[in-house]
């Protein structure tokens, strides 16, 4: 019987049984002659006296081992696994913050990009304002017509500027929106009809 209280100690147990078999034994054969008087009952042989019945026929083995330490390996797994704990959860913990450095980028280039489609509409604006003075201007005879050309030139250059602020703002809300894990087919219906909204919604 082997039994195992933990996986240091081990306790284990055995039985035994002696048969005894007593060998026949010619009397006339022992101590004389056949036919004398030897009494070879009387003969301390061990046989035939009793003393083959004291003997214990069941013999029984008891012991137990235990393992006081295994060299420190059971230690070892246990700190090798709760080093790998930490690795994931620094993992994860880095990736996290990965994330949300991202979208932090991406909402500052958003907004850098909207303050530069509003600075280029404003200038557009002004342009327009000066093209019209500088007409007027023309028609009393103030200026000349080269500089109602330039002023012309000017405009044309702030709605340049304007369509190109146009698109990097769109740029930037597209990044973000990528950013946030927006689906590529969403992320192009919303760029390509300019339904922003609703891509945040959902």
């Amino acid at each position: 019987m082997n039994s195992s209280i933990d996986s240091n100690l081990t306790l284990m147990a055995s039985a035994t049984k002696l048969d005894v078999e007593l060998p026949e034994i010619d009397p006339s054969k022992l101590y004389g002659a056949p036919g004398g008087s030897y009494d070879w009952r009387q003969q301390d042989t061990g046989y035939g006296s009793g003393e083959a019945t004291k003997v214990n026929p069941w013999q029984i083995e008891l012991s137990f081992s235990y393992r006081f330490g295994d060299g420190g390996a059971r230690q070892a797994k246990i700190d090798a696994k709760e080093a790998a704990i930490e690795k994931a959860k620094l993992q994860v913990e880095m990736a996290e913050n990965g994330c949300y450095l991202e979208l932090y980028s991406c909402l500052q280039q958003l907004d850098q990009a909207l303050r530069a489609y509003e600075l280029a509409v404003e200038s557009q604006r002004a342009a327009r304002e000066t093209l019209e003075q500088l007409e007027a201007m023309y028609e009393r005879g103030s200026v000349t017509a080269k500089e109602v050309r330039e002023g012309r030139l000017l405009v044309i250059q702030a709605q340049n500027r304007v369509v190109d602020a146009a698109f990097a703002y769109e740029a930037a809300k597209a990044k973000l929106a990528a950013a946030m894990g927006a689906a590529p087919d969403a992320l192009i219906a919303a760029l390509g009809r300019n339904q922003w909204d609703a891509l945040m919604d959902n």
